[in-house]
């Protein structure tokens, strides 16, 4: 199979795993508690109001009926619109969607930079201390639930130290200096209006739910590193390297790394999935104004048609990065043929 037949092939394969999570979650929605309109409108809301609202939102209909109008609508593009102010979906998610892909960039970069440390500092000194401190390392921020390691960061270096804001994007002063936003990226938007210094209070704001993220994922790249490395470093060629007089620290940058690279790349497409989900609990906790605090927001509200959009968006991106990675692999390692 070739490399287009592949791709082809992977996309087309995007569809049903698409429909499965909307799926999934149009099941689950409907199982919680409580009632759209109720939660808008309140419980004391006239029983012909209630009727009126609930036919305008079409939560009338049986639920087969639903389903296939939902299905029906994301296949025109159509992801419909949110309960209480009326907006389209996807216009709502596509204001928010910023704010999430400058999270996960952020929380990506630092994630691979302290795991590939960690990893290659275990194995370039596996002494009785290096390696199981970085074993604990790994283990515990591996086990430790995302939300409670951010309001354990929040405590200690934002409330106790004072050192980062514990909540939000900018400061009210910034992000009212730069409103409208062109694009929605803030480092962008900030050097197009002619305000670069917004910069600065937005990678203060960008520290604490970055760096939460960024160690909860990092345990998985130390580990991979350190046992990758671990294998090269076990075969023939660096044996015979060593024995010409190449150092350790050369033979494992120039060659084991590159050997290396394959297994990081799968756990980096791998993450995404846990990187999204991640992002909706550490939004939560910093009022990050993202997808993730858009779930959040439509969960509370039984907002459905917010909530099934703004998965169908994490489906699509997990799926296309997923693809991304795979055709990597060709371009990193030519012995991989599809």
């Amino acid at each position: 199979m070739g490399l287009r037949d592949y791709v082809v092939k992977r996309i087309l394969l995007m569809i049903p795993i698409v429909f499965v999570l909307l799926t999934i979650v149009f099941v689950l929605l409907r199982a919680l508690p409580g009632d759209p309109v109720t939660m808008l409108e309140g419980k004391d809301i006239p029983e012909e109001v209630l009727a009126r609202r609930r036919a305008e939102l079409g939560l009338d209909q049986p639920l087969h009926v639903q389903y296939l109008n939902y299905l029906a609508s994301v296949l025109r593009g159509d992801l419909g619109y949110t309960a209480l102010e009326r907006i389209p979906v996807a216009e709502y998610i596509a204001m928010r969607l910023p704010a999430t892909v400058e999270l996960a960039l952020a929380a990506s970069l630092l994630s691979i930079m302290i795991g590939v440390a960690l990893g290659m500092l275990a194995s370039f000194y596996r002494t009785k201390t290096t390696l199981p401190v970085v074993k604990i390392y790994s283990s515990v921020t591996f086990a430790i639930p995302v939300f409670y390691l951010g309001l354990l960061l929040q405590a200690t270096l934002g409330v106790g130290a004072g050192l980062f804001p514990t909540g939000g994007r900018l400061s009210a002063l910034n992000e009212v200096a730069l409103s409208p936003r062109p694009t929605g990226f803030v480092v962008v938007d900030a050097f197009i209006v002619g305000k670069p210094w917004i910069v600065v209070d937005f990678l203060h704001h960008l520290a604490l739910p970055s760096l939460t993220l960024g160690i909860y994922l990092s345990s998985v790249f130390a580990r991979v590193t350190y046992l990758t490395l671990a294998e090269v470093t076990s075969q023939d060629y660096f044996t015979a390297g060593r024995s010409r007089g190449l150092t350790k620290t050369m033979l494992v940058l120039r060659y084991g790394m590159r050997n290396a690279m394959i297994p990081l790349i799968t756990m980096a497409g791998l993450q995404v999935a846990a990187l999204l989900g991640g992002a909706v609990l550490t939004e939560t906790v910093f009022n990050w104004p993202g997808i993730g605090y858009v779930v959040y927001e439509g969960i509370l509200k039984r907002d459905y048609v917010l909530v099934q959009g703004a998965v169908t968006i994490y489906a699509i991106i997990v799926a296309v990065v997923n693809l991304v990675v795979d055709i990597v692999y060709a371009y990193i390692d030519p012995r991989i043929r599809y």
